[in-house]
C-alpha cells in the first residue's frame, strides 16, 4: 500500500474517535509514499482556528495537525459544500493550508487513494 487517506467526517468533540485517527495518522505517516487528509461534513471543524473546547471540558487536539507540515505533508482537502452548509467563510483561517474542492472533485481526489480510514 502506497497511498493512504484519512477522512474526517465527524466533529472533533463528543468522541475520541477523531483524536484516535489523528494519532494513528501520526504513527503511520512515515510508512506511506503519499498521505492525505480529507475533511467533510462536521469534520471540517477539526481544523478551524479559535476553538474553545474548554467550555465543554474537552481538550483541543486539532493543533496537532500542524505537525504534518513539519513532515512535509501538505495534502489537506476541504469539501466546499460542507463549508457552505455550515456557514463557514472560505477566507476563514484554518490551522493548516488546505485545498478547497467541490464535492465532485473532493470525491474524485479521495478515490485516488488505495486505502481510506474514516472517523
Amino acid at each position: 500500500m502506497k497511498k493512504i487517506a484519512f477522512l474526517f467526517s465527524k466533529s472533533p468533540y463528543g468522541s475520541s474517535k477523531c483524536q484516535d485517527l489523528l494519532d494513528l495518522s501520526l504513527s503511520t505517516s512515515f510508512y506511506f509514499e503519499e498521505i492525505a487528509f480529507f475533511f467533510v461534513g462536521d469534520g471540517i471543524f477539526q481544523i478551524l482556528k479559535n476553538q474553545n473546547p474548554k467550555k465543554i471540558f474537552a481538550n483541543n487536539f486539532s493543533k496537532s495537525f500542524s505537525i504534518f507540515e513539519l513532515c512535509d505533508i501538505s495534502n489537506f482537502y476541504l469539501c466546499k459544500n460542507s463549508l457552505k452548509e455550515r456557514g463557514i467563510l472560505f477566507e476563514k483561517k484554518f490551522f493548516i493550508n488546505s485545498f478547497i474542492l467541490s464535492r465532485k472533485l473532493f470525491k474524485n481526489k479521495l478515490n485516488l487513494f488505495e486505502a481510506v480510514i474514516n472517523c
